[in-house]
C-alpha cells in the first residue's frame, strides 16, 4: 500500500535556540605548527551530548527547550570517521593506550533532534541540529580547535511513520559533514595545508566538500590556488561548492570555469596575502 506524505504544521511556540555546547576554555590562539610537528601518536576522546525538543509552559506562551536525552550515542561512527581522517591525511598512529600518546584528539558532539507537528496531528522528529568541535592537545600544553555547526530544519513533507520520537531524527545525514568539517580546521591549524590538499582527491564527496568549507576559511593566496585547481573535480557538487566560495573569497563569479578563474588568477595572485 502506497504510504501518504505528511506536511508539517507550524507549532505555535516561542523558539528558544539551545546552547548546545560551552565554548572551550584556554585556546591558545594559532602560531603555527611547531608544537605539533614532531607528535606521533594521537588518542582520540570523544564526548557527546544529545537532546530533544520538548515544552516549557510560561503563563500562556509554550517555550521550545532542550531535554537532554539518555542511552544516545554515535560513537562508533565518530570514532571511525575521526580515525580514517587521521590516519589517511596526517602522519599520526593511532594508540590505543592513552598514555602511549603524545597528542589528545578530543571531539565534542552536540545533537539536538528537531520537531515540528505535521498533518496527522503528530510531532515528528524529523529535523536535527549539530555542532562539533575538535580540539588537538599536545603535550606542551598547546591547543588548536576547529568547530563547524549546521541546523537542518524538519522537512516539508514525511513519508508516514518516520521519526516519530526524537532517536529517530536523522542525526547520522548531518553528522559526517559537520565533523569533517570541524576535523580538517582542527587539522590545517595543527599541521598546515598539506593534509587539505590531500584530500581534495578523496573518494568520499562529503570530505572534499569540508576541505572545500576549510579552504574558504583560510581564503589565503595558498587556499585560492588550490581552489581554482580543484575546478576539474568529477563531481558537480564539489565543482558548484568550489566555484561558490571562490566568489565570496574574491567577488569574482565565473561560476565552474576553470580557464576563466585561471586566467584572473594569474593576473591577480600576487594582491593576495600568503
Amino acid at each position: 500500500m502506497r504510504k501518504k506524505a505528511k506536511a508539517l504544521i507550524l507549532y505555535p511556540a516561542v523558539y528558544i535556540l539551545p546552547v548546545l555546547m560551552a565554548a572551550a576554555q584556554n585556546i591558545d590562539e594559532y602560531k603555527g605548527h611547531l608544537s605539533f610537528k614532531d607528535v606521533k601518536k594521537a588518542a582520540i576522546v570523544i564526548k557527546e551530548s544529545y537532546y530533544k525538543e520538548g515544552d516549557k509552559k510560561v503563563g500562556d506562551t509554550v517555550y521550545t527547550v532542550p531535554v537532554k536525552m539518555e542511552g544516545v550515542s554515535f560513537f562508533s561512527d565518530i570514532f571511525r570517521m575521526t580515525q580514517d581522517v587521521l590516519k589517511k591525511y596526517t602522519h599520526l598512529q593511532i594508540a590505543t593506550d592513552h598514555q602511549e600518546s603524545d597528542l589528545i584528539v578530543e571531539v565534542n558532539v552536540a545533537g539536538v533532534a528537531l520537531r515540528v507537528v505535521y498533518s496527522d496531528g503528530c510531532f515528528h522528529y524529523a529535523g536535527v541540529s549539530i555542532k562539533a568541535i575538535v580540539l588537538f592537545k599536545a603535550a606542551d600544553g598547546s591547543t588548536v580547535k576547529g568547530e563547524h555547526e549546521y541546523k537542518m530544519p524538519p522537512m516539508g513533507m514525511i513519508v508516514e511513520d518516520k521519526y516519530l520520537s526524537p532517536q529517530d531524527a536523522p542525526f547520522l545525514d548531518v553528522l559526517p559533514s559537520v565533523l569533517y568539517k570541524a576535523l580538517f580546521k582542527a587539522i590545517y591549524r595543527a599541521f598546515g595545508i598539506s593534509p587539505l590538499v590531500a584530500a581534495l582527491d578523496d573518494a568520499d564527496y562529503e570530505i572534499r566538500l569540508s576541505v572545500v568549507d576549510t579552504l574558504g576559511v583560510i581564503g589565503n593566496r595558498c587556499a585560492l590556488k588550490v581552489l581554482i585547481s580543484s575546478l576539474k573535480d568529477n563531481y558537480d557538487m564539489v565543482r558548484e561548492e568550489i566555484a561558490r566560495v571562490l566568489s565570496v573569497l574574491t567577488g569574482q563569479n565565473f561560476g565552474i570555469n576553470y580557464d576563466l578563474w585561471q586566467e584572473w588568477w594569474q593576473k591577480n595572485k600576487d594582491s593576495y596575502s600568503e
